[in-house]
Order: structure tokens, then C-alpha cells, then sequence
């Protein structure tokens, strides 16, 4: 029987860990929508990507090797990971054409910038996209503004993310083709702290249906009645909504990383809820 693209989550149904973690980065709602003076992909935009595609990914799911091979040339870093994706989902998809990928921006003989795509829709419509994928943490206390937000290193907020984008979206090239929009698109988690969880305040413009969960720190942890639960997930599982269920590794108390709360359930190792653990001293201190 084929897997039919239902559901909010339709990835969970792929066995493949690379195909699915692709249909995750092509299908799940962005964190933010709005703000900064951009224009942002939506929540529907992402969801009709994936339903256009997904008869794609099912034919990598019999041969998951096109996508694994992305995977290995990106290495490690989940930013390059997430753009590596994005580039394979434009190029393989029959709505894009890619006209530049990874172009570079010089002036002076010295580099200004470099874009992530532009590509040409089926309708003829030229769209420069720059795509980032990130895990913002909100510091205690945190109103909505974007610089309360902070990503596996502290200098990286959300704050200074959209004003890369900004400039980003604003290069240009004289033989390149002219375009007709420029958005940004970003993808992750947003993690609130987990003694705000009963009434958490988000950042201003971040999309309703964004992936959320909760961060503790080290010392939070070691008193939580609940840590037994808490299964370490590997750094290269986490561009997916999905936990691997496997033997699982010690918890990354001392630099931090993200956990899976789980439960056994018909045999199996199920996630309930998606967590960060922070190291003592942070957002003084570099998760990454």
C-alpha cells in the first residue's frame, strides 16, 4: 500500500533516516514567518512543496543512495546539512529550475556575499531564497524580541540572522536573472525554557505551527524526577521530528545538545517531547 502524504507529520511513516530528514526539511512549518522587514516561505508553501514531491521521495525510499550521498559530501555542520538538502529538493523537483546555487558576490576583488539559490518556478517566476536551518534557545524572561533568542553559540541570535538574510537577499549580479522575489526561509526548533512551558512567549513573527520544545540546564537535569526518560540524539538525527528509538548515549550534560523525553510503548522507544540541556553558565556559554 502507498504511503499517502497525510497528517501533520507525514515524514514519521519514512523508514529511510535520510529521506526523511529530507521531507522534514522540505515539509516542516518554519520557525519564523514574519518580521525583520522580509518576506518569509510559509507554512502552506513548505506543506505544498512536500505534497508535490512526495511521490519523489517515495522513490527514494526504495533507493535512498542519491540522498545519503548529499548527506556525506555535506558534512557534519546541520547548517550545511539543511542547505545540502534544500539544494537536492530545487534541483530534483520539477516546480524549480536552479539558476544559481551558491553564487558568490564580489566587488573590488574581494567577496561581498553569496546567495543560496535562485530558481525559476514552473509559472516563470525567478525567486532568490536564502535558507537556514537553527535551534534558538529564549533566555529566561524572554518578550518576543529577536535578540532574547539564542542559537549553539551565543553570538548567534535571531536578531543577527535576519539582518544576514536581509543582507543576503539584497545581492545581485549583473548576468544573473532578474527576480522577482526574495524570501527567506528558516527552519529548526525553538526551545523555551522549561520552567516557562505553562506560558510561553515566543518571538515575534515565529509561524504557529513551529517545531517547539523546552531547554533545562545541567543542574535542572541531574533533579528532574523525569531524566530516566531522556535519550541523547545523535547530532546527525537532528534535522527530523523523529527519534531513532536505538541503544541511545549518555546525556550530553557537559556542552549541551538535544534529548529526546521517551516512553516504551508496544516494544517501542516513543518520543513525547524534544529538549535541549545547557550547559552551567549559558547563554554565556557556547553550545556548539
Amino acid at each position: 500500500m502507498s504511503l499517502l502524504c497525510r497528517g501533520p507529520e507525514p515524514w514519521k511513516q519514512l523508514q529511510s533516516p535520510a529521506v526523511r530528514q529530507l521531507a522534514w526539511c522540505i515539509g516542516a512549518s518554519p520557525i519564523v514567518d514574519a518580521g525583520g522587514g522580509l518576506e518569509w516561505v510559509t507554512a502552506a508553501e513548505c506543506r505544498e512543496w512536500l505534497e508535490r514531491f512526495w511521490g519523489e521521495l517515495l522513490k527514494l525510499e526504495a533507493d535512498p543512495r542519491p540522498v545519503e550521498r548529499v548527506l556525506s559530501a555535506a558534512g557534519p555542520l546541520l547548517g550545511k546539512r539543511f542547505e545540502a538538502l534544500m539544494g537536492y529538493y530545487f534541483a530534483a523537483s520539477a516546480d524549480w529550475e536552479v539558476r544559481v546555487a551558491n553564487g558568490v558576490v564580489s566587488a573590488g576583488g574581494r567577496t561581498v556575499g553569496e546567495v543560496d539559490f535562485i530558481a525559476e518556478a514552473a509559472s516563470g517566476e525567478v525567486v532568490h531564497f536564502e535558507v537556514a536551518c537553527k535551534f534558538y534557545m529564549g533566555v529566561p524572561g524572554a518578550r518576543g524580541a529577536w535578540g532574547d533568542w539564542r542559537g549553539l553559540r551565543v553570538e548567534d541570535t535571531l536578531e543577527r540572522k535576519g539582518a544576514k538574510f536581509a543582507a543576503q537577499l539584497a545581492l545581485d549580479r549583473a548576468d544573473w536573472p532578474r527576480v522577482d522575489r526574495r524570501v527567506a526561509l528558516m527552519k529548526g526548533w525553538l526551545f523555551y525554557p522549561y520552567r516557562e512551558l505553562a506560558r510561553p512567549r515566543p518571538p515575534r513573527g515565529a509561524a504557529a505551527g513551529a517545531p517547539s520544545g523546552w531547554w533545562m540546564s545541567a543542574e535542572e537535569v541531574a533533579a528532574w524526577e523525569g531524566r530516566e526518560g531522556l535519550w541523547a540524539v545523535p547530532r546527525l538525527d537532528w534535522l527530523s521530528q523523529v527519534h531513532e528509538g536505538g541503544a541511545g548515549g549518555p546525556l550530553p550534560l557537559e556542552r549541551g545538545g538535544v534529548v529526546a523525553q521517551t516512553m516504551e510503548r508496544e516494544g517501542r522507544r516513543v518520543e513525547l517531547s524534544r529538549g535541549m540541556l545547557v550547559p552551567v553558565g549559558w547563554p554565556g556559554r557556547d553550545l556548539a
